[in-house]
């Protein structure tokens, strides 16, 4: 599938569509060489993640575009970390927690929810992650992959 995403997004360049379901192929294939311990899932992630931030860039990009590009950012920081590169890891945390700006707290989008609660987990924001979590349980989010556990340390940088 990514091979006839990538060639529609190639042949129309302009087309918003195209790009964002480039990305959102690009970052389901990370994950799944993440799972398998895949060598190339960094680069595939840093892709989805490049694709994510020129559609995001453009007119009309929306906050589900946003999330697909935060969704993305949390893959490429869980392959940082498993390389034992946690700076690097939170690097990439902080930037896609910020693709997502602020979140409404009616919100009620799974798209954003999701990523928002992953990188708040992962960043060692547990009480905001816990939040977003149970503003998920409200309404029946049953997430595919389970909630990252806490990180051991955090760094001072994530304090606030």
């Amino acid at each position: 599938m990514r091979r006839e995403v990538e060639t529609l997004a190639e042949k129309e360049p302009s087309d918003l569509w195209a790009q964002y379901r480039l990305a959102m192929v690009l970052r389901v294939e990370a994950e799944l060489q993440r799972a398998a311990g895949a060598p190339e899932a960094g680069a595939t992630a840093a892709r989805a993640v490049d694709v994510g931030e020129r559609r995001i860039g453009r007119e009309g990009a929306t906050n589900v575009h946003r999330a697909e590009r935060a969704a993305a950012g949390v893959i490429t920081g869980r392959v940082a970390a498993a390389q034992g590169n946690r700076p690097a890891a939170e690097a990439h945390w902080q930037r896609a927690r910020s693709m997502l700006g602020p979140i409404d707290p009616k919100c009620r989008d799974w798209r954003i929810l999701d990523p928002a609660a992953r990188l708040a987990r992962l960043l060692g924001r547990n009480e905001h992650a816990a939040t977003i979590m149970a503003q998920l349980d409200k309404f029946g989010y049953v997430p595919l992959e389970s909630w990252p556990q806490p990180p051991a340390s955090v760094s001072a940088s994530n304090i606030n």
